[in-house]
């Protein structure tokens, strides 16, 4: 069977996540010494959308209308969804976001009491700006807990002998080769593959294209912060301070704006093994535009 090309499934990814309009979107956990936290996501929206939105606000006082900054940081709605998010997580604040260069957004903070009993949301939620992809507002107001993909967080603290220890452990992540296998023993059928070559390319050009003219304000950034020095780590990507690690940052926006690696990654087929995949997003051209930590379980030691 022919292998699929790594830039149709990234455009797939793009294409779920930009539900809502163009965005950037940063997720960040902190870890406290003591095991507490706070996680924090800051997401704005890119100018043509925040005019919209604008918009929308201002005929506010009409029947039907609504304020979309006013719904993403609904203080019940994102109280009853942090009980989504895990055990003891509750709200500690939201608000809206103006910049004088037009954009608008919403960050919204949770305090975590024990990141032991938290889930850390690999995707975020736009239609209320709260993290975890959750089912919108009315799951969220009934208190559901319908996470997609969560990293599960374990936490030692510090004795005299040993650093603080944080292992995130990541969802697994299926090989081409193991979703073929599993779709075959479930009776689903295997994807399959063009017919005509040549209309393979013309749809990856189109959506190209597509993604230039909405998405090139695009990225998606999920962090880890300690409060101490990272002494131990077996992350791929740690920031230069030794103070946090990039679990995932995907700079679509940038990336688009380059014609030579649009064109390189076009030629990319999807990896067989999790060796060629690391192969794939450590090459030195991307690394500016995408980091994604393939390690399944990724230990940080600080003091």
């Amino acid at each position: 069977m022919k292998r699929t090309r790594l830039f149709s499934n990234l455009v797939t990814a793009v294409l779920v996540l930009t539900i809502g309009g163009c965005f950037d979107a940063h997720i960040e956990l902190k870890v406290s010494k003591d095991g507490s936290g706070t996680l924090t996501e800051t997401t704005y929206f890119s100018k043509q959308v925040s005019a919209m939105m604008a918009m929308a606000a201002s005929g506010e006082g009409q029947e039907g209308a609504k304020n979309p900054l006013e719904q993403m940081i609904d203080k019940d709605v994102l109280a009853k969804k942090a009980n989504t998010l895990g055990e003891g997580i509750t709200l500690q604040s939201a608000k809206a976001l103006k910049e004088e260069d037009g954009r608008q957004g919403a960050q919204i903070v949770y305090a975590i009491a024990d990141v032991n009993k938290f889930k850390l949301p690999l995707s975020t939620d736009l239609s209320t700006g709260a993290p975890g992809g959750t089912g919108g507002p009315e799951a969220a107001a009934e208190g559901k807990k319908e996470q997609k993909e969560t990293a599960v967080i374990n936490f030692t603290k510090a004795t005299a002998d040993t650093p603080a220890t944080l292992t995130i452990n990541m969802p697994k992540r299926q090989t081409e080769e193991k979703a073929e296998a599993t779709g075959k023993e479930e009776g689903q059928p295997t994807p399959a593959k063009s017919p005509q070559p040549g209309a393979e390319k013309a749809d990856e050009e189109a959506a190209k294209a597509i993604m230039k003219q909405m998405m090139g304000d695009m990225r998606m950034r999920i962090t880890v912060k300690v409060d101490g020095k990272i002494t131990k780590t077996n992350a791929t990507f740690v920031n230069d301070d030794k103070t946090g690690i990039t679990l995932i940052d995907m700079n679509f926006g940038k990336l688009l704006t380059d014609d030579k690696l649009m064109a390189k990654m076009q030629g990319i087929e999807q990896p067989k093994t999790l060796e060629e995949a690391k192969k794939i997003f450590n090459d030195p051209a991307f690394k500016d535009f995408m980091k994604f930590e393939l390690e399944e379980k990724v230990t940080v030691e600080f003091k």
